[in-house]
């Protein structure tokens, strides 16, 4: 059974920066066709409204520069949480979808460096990285939401207060969120032949194994 978001006594934190439902597009080569952007949403977002402009100067002139008008703010949270360079598929070569939230691309800010990305690895049944995102949102706001189908949950919060502050808000719901070490390696189905000996010698190959 899905678990239920939290019905928090107060209101959502704000996010950082994200102050009005719309997302903009840019960095696009000019062979990208408005149908392609339009896909990105279709499903998730059929109520988002794409506005296309083209580019007037220089080397990539007539690119497509898309705004994504959201009915709320949640949801445009929710995409700039969940389609943010990801790529756009039926492109070739494949592009990455960058959001940007103001119309000068200026580069969206970065989570401090000392936040840990927190791993779920047991989901709710059917969860989606938009189910997954409805419920941690309540919490604090989220930078990125990734769901790999062997890791599990992957979601980056933007301060470690905020990660911390979901840790204990998910207690009670027995989702566990755990930090992640992206310098870890997990193995599994391993041969009972191996021992910790050979997969150190293994894996010295390519830097220094800690343990």
């Amino acid at each position: 059974m899905p678990i239920a978001p939290r019905c928090p006594t107060s209101a959502c934190p704000p996010h950082p920066y994200l102050l009005a439902p719309s997302l903009h597009i840019g960095h696009l080569p000019s062979h990208v066709r408005e149908d392609q952007i339009r896909a990105v949403f279709q499903a998730e977002y059929p109520l988002a409204t794409v506005c296309f402009a083209r580019t007037k100067n220089g080397r990539n002139r007539g690119a497509l520069r898309p705004r994504v008008d959201f009915p709320d703010l949640k949801s445009a949270e929710r995409a700039l949480a969940t389609l943010h360079m990801r790529r756009i598929a039926d492109t070739e070569p494949l592009i990455v979808l960058q959001f940007f939230i103001t119309n000068n691309m200026k580069t969206l800010a970065l989570p401090d460096a000392s936040v840990s990305p927190r791993l779920i690895k047991v989901l709710p049944a059917g969860c989606t990285e938009e189910t997954l995102f409805d419920l941690l949102r309540p919490y604090d706001p989220l930078y990125s939401v990734r769901i790999d189908p062997v890791s599990g949950g992957l979601v980056q919060f933007w301060t470690e207060a905020n990660a911390k502050d979901a840790e204990i808000g998910l207690a009670a719901t027995k989702t566990v969120l755990s930090a992640y070490d992206p310098c870890s390696l997990f193995c599994s189905n391993i041969s009972f032949d191996l021992n910790a000996m050979v997969l150190r010698t293994h894996f010295e190959e390519f830097g220094h194994v800690i343990r």
